[in-house]
């Protein structure tokens, strides 16, 4: 069977100065408290959860790489993966009783303050999964890719890393749309690898307004 790392009930941590300045509240007193209390709702209610599985990986060509059972295509992973030996496919989600909770709001602040929030949960997730799985397997860094995120690895081959991810998408109460986008909608997919220089999808993406965005795109 293969082996899954997994992360859940690790509450949501926010920053509130940080959030006030991003949403450009500073001096607005009554919406700082509407926030405070839009935040603490999210963090009463929010379960996110995050897991990675260990998989085989084998090149196949300049193009494909098989992992485990599943071929993925992709020149940009296999440029960047080719010599490993194994992957770790991952999910990390915001969980339905979050995005539950946001369906319920009706203002329009409560709404745009919630995609904040909600933003917020997976990639913390996503943080503490990748600290454990550099524990766990006693790595130094692991660098991923997301399918959709960059022209490369097109999203449509999200359909093929549920499949190798599998029953890890149940498990944490995630679906996948006929859109290849997945529900609920803060979730995020991909592959971490092992690196010694760290890989940064954003070097490879061209949109400017990313709240996410780590490195500076240099194209190609």
């Amino acid at each position: 069977m293969a082996q899954i790392v997994s992360v859940a009930g690790v509450p949501l941590g926010l920053d509130m100065p940080a959030l006030v300045k991003e949403l450009k509240l500073e001096g607005k007193t009554a919406l700082i408290r509407r926030l405070e209390r839009l935040a603490a709702a999210a963090v009463d209610v929010a379960r996110p959860k995050a897991a990675a599985r260990l998989s085989a990986l084998k090149a196949l060509d300049a193009d494909r790489m098989r992992m485990d059972h599943v071929i993925l295509t992709s020149p940009l992973m296999v440029q960047h993966m080719a010599g490993l030996g194994r992957v770790f496919p991952y999910l990390v989600t915001e969980g339905r009783e979050l995005h539950e909770w946001a369906l319920g709001l009706e203002s329009r602040f409560d709404v745009v303050v919630s995609a904040f929030l909600r933003e917020i949960a997976p990639a913390q997730y996503l943080k503490l999964l990748e600290e454990k799985l550099l524990q766990e397997y006693g790595m130094r860094q692991l660098s991923l890719m997301s399918p959709g995120s960059l022209a490369a690895w097109p999203i449509e081959q999200q359909g093929e890393l549920f499949r190798l991810l599998a029953p890890v998408p149940e498990r944490l109460g995630v679906a996948l749309l006929p859109s290849f986008m997945m529900k609920p909608e803060y979730s995020e997919s991909g592959v971490f690898f092992e690196t010694e220089k760290k890989f940064y999808n954003c070097r490879l993406c061209p949109q400017p307004a990313c709240r996410g965005r780590q490195a500076a795109y240099r194209g190609g």
